[in-house]
């Protein structure tokens, strides 16, 4: 492993910036995050480093979060979903080969969006999409829209109760830091590109897709996961030792190597 890890600062097309740390060494490996967290307030705060022992891992604050911005002028909740794959795009193309992409909730429904488009990904590391039908959570981006506009805290705690559905005596247990405030505004991105992000939607993709689901997780979790196993052709779906939602990083480096050492 590298003896430090390197940031970098891209610029997009469109004037956003991109702001990377890529750490360890081997096959590139590019972790994209889930909503409103960056790489200092990352839910899977050990992940990238246990990754690094076996990969080269960069991880990313997507635009308009952390020290990632939007372009000059732009409003937060005018952004597209196709930026971002473009930026996914602009990322691998740095790294200067197809790279293998991990995403984590929501950031798994980018990644597969981003490999529908035609990003140069190789493989797929996905732990637990959520992937819901056309036509859902309007109730809840116009909710976020209001609360937005007048209290970001109470946005916050709407995203992680009613979208997420963690329960409630576990949000108000929640630590909040400035950066988790900052970033909130980009659960209405969020909301704007998951509806419609089903199965059925990434059916036939052919990029190979390791699925992974927590022992004890959410139902519903679990379904979607066998769902997106059944749409795509080179998919294979493990339920691993963790809790809801979440995996230890030890656990999922095992699937991921076990992966990548026999495509080797």
């Amino acid at each position: 492993m590298s003896a430090q890890p390197t940031d970098t600062v891209l610029t997009t097309a469109d004037g956003a910036t991109l702001a990377l740390t890529t750490q360890g060494s081997g096959p590139q490996l590019l972790i994209v995050p889930s909503v409103a967290s960056s790489r200092t307030i990352d839910p899977q705060p050990d992940l990238a480093t246990t990754l690094a022992t076996c990969f080269t891992v960069t991880t990313y604050d997507r635009r308009g979060t952390g020290k990632s911005t939007l372009p000059p002028g732009s409003d937060p909740d005018c952004y597209t979903v196709d930026q971002e794959i473009n930026d996914i795009t602009l990322i691998a193309q740095h790294l200067g080969a197809t790279v293998d992409v991990y995403g984590f909730s929501s950031g798994a429904d980018l990644a597969l969006l981003a490999a529908q488009a035609g990003a140069p990904i190789r493989t797929l590391y996905l732990l637990e999409p959520p992937l819901f039908e056309p036509g859902t959570l309007a109730v809840e981006r116009a909710r976020m829209k209001d609360l937005l506009a007048r209290d970001r805290q109470q946005a916050r705690d709407y995203y992680l109760r009613d979208v997420v559905g963690i329960p409630a005596d576990i949000v108000g247990q929640i630590p909040t830091l400035e950066q988790h405030l900052a970033d909130v505004p980009a659960s209405l991105h969020e909301l704007t590109f998951l509806p419609g992000c089903n199965a059925q939607r990434f059916e036939g993709l052919a990029t190979p897709t390791v699925l992974m689901v927590s022992t004890h997780t959410a139902p519903r979790l679990k379904r979607w996961a066998a769902e997106l196993e059944q749409a795509l052709p080179q998919s294979t779906l493990h339920e691993l030792p963790g809790e809801w939602h979440g995996i230890p990083a030890e656990v999922q480096l095992a699937a991921i190597r076990n992966h990548s050492d026999q495509q080797a």
